[in-house]
C-alpha cells in the first residue's frame, strides 16, 4: 500500500534526462542559505556564483550537469 507524504516546499524543482547515468545529488540554493551538508562548488560563471551556491556529492557530475549554457539561462 502506498503512503502519501506531504511537505511544504517553496521554490523551483527541476528534473532532467541526460545522455549518461548520473548517480549523485546536485543542489542549487540561494546565497541567503548558509549551511548545507555537501561540497560547495564554484562555477565558471561569476554572475551565477553571486546569486547561488552549488553543492554536490560529486563535483564532476555537477560540472557535467551545469554547463555554461545552462547557467546562463
Amino acid at each position: 500500500m502506498c503512503e502519501a507524504v506531504n511537505f511544504d516546499f517553496g521554490g523551483v524543482f527541476f528534473v532532467a534526462d541526460f545522455s549518461k547515468e548520473i548517480n549523485s545529488q546536485t543542489t542549487i540554493i540561494s546565497k541567503k542559505i548558509i549551511n548545507f551538508k555537501s561540497y560547495n562548488i564554484l562555477m565558471d560563471n561569476a554572475l551565477f556564483n553571486d546569486k547561488f551556491k552549488v553543492f554536490s556529492d560529486n563535483p564532476i557530475n555537477a560540472m557535467y550537469i551545469l554547463t555554461p549554457l545552462f547557467l546562463e539561462k
